[in-house]
């Protein structure tokens, strides 16, 4: 098993990044007051999964096995509810492949 950690800036964002040997885009966007959240989306810009809440705890793409095998976890370094300015620095992302 493999872990890798997503490069992430502070701030709103989208990238491209390659999870089992594909290639998606991630877009990670505040809400406020809500919190974070991630939408996924295939090389064509299609969408693949929208609306993912970012929190700690559960392997964010697990109702998306269908789609992309593998597990992504948030790692917030101790904050329960990581805010805007934690992306990139508290708030991390962490790619497990199958």
């Amino acid at each position: 098993m493999a872990i890798f950690e997503l490069p992430l800036q502070a701030g709103s964002q989208e990238f491209y990044t390659t999870l089992n040997g594909k290639t998606y885009k991630l877009r990670l966007i505040w809400r406020d007051p809500v919190g974070w959240f991630l939408d996924i989306y295939d090389v064509s810009d299609s969408p693949l999964a929208n609306g993912i809440a970012v929190v700690t705890g559960v392997n964010l793409i697990q109702q998306y096995q269908h789609l992309i095998k593998g597990e992504l976890w948030v790692y917030t370094n101790g904050l329960e509810n990581p805010d805007y300015k934690s992306v990139g620095s508290t708030l991390k992302l962490y790619w497990v492949e199958p």
